[in-house]
């Protein structure tokens, strides 16, 4: 990933409303160890009126790896958003049961993805959103083709011409 610049880190923090930063604070607590130094980064720039590298480097002990440690707080300041406002988004819900049927077709799970992409498809329908239905659409298509089904309609068709 890029290096994240640290003025992009404090603007993002400063931007947080209330619930968005309580939000963050919930969302790390739930992530293994290496969050927690996030979360104290997160407090100490969030204190800041002007962002001061030195004294967060003084403050803290961030100095091996505190290049690493800004963009790892970056990227869970970002992950906690979307999943807050994933609920917001029937876009966002359907992009990920697509997604998710994405994933099972990889791993030849067609008949777990099919109730996925056909509540997608649903969504898409409930929102208006054209756009999403085809892709979907086609999603499908693709997934019925993979799983044979449209292989055993073709070999029946041909079974039935011998006949």
């Amino acid at each position: 990933m890029a290096k994240i610049a640290s003025d992009q880190l404090f603007v993002l923090v400063r931007s947080l409303d209330a619930h968005e930063k309580r939000h963050f604070k919930r969302f790390a607590a739930k992530l293994p160890g290496g969050a927690k130094s996030s979360v104290r980064l997160f407090d100490a720039i969030g204190r800041q009126d002007v962002y001061d590298e030195k004294a967060l480097r003084r403050s803290e002990t961030y100095l091996s790896g505190f290049a690493q440690q800004k963009r790892f707080l970056y990227q869970l300041l970002l992950r906690s958003l979307r999943e807050r406002h994933a609920g917001n988004s029937s876009l966002l819900r359907i992009r990920e049961l697509q997604s998710d049927a994405e994933n099972l077709r990889r791993k030849r799970l067609f008949m777990q993805a099919i109730p996925l992409l056909k509540k997608a498809q649903q969504l898409a329908e409930k929102s208006g959103n054209a756009f999403a239905q085809l892709e979907i659409a086609a999603q499908l298509d693709d997934l019925h083709f993979d799983s044979g089904v449209a292989g055993s309609a073709a070999s029946n068709k041909k079974s039935f011409a011998h006949e």
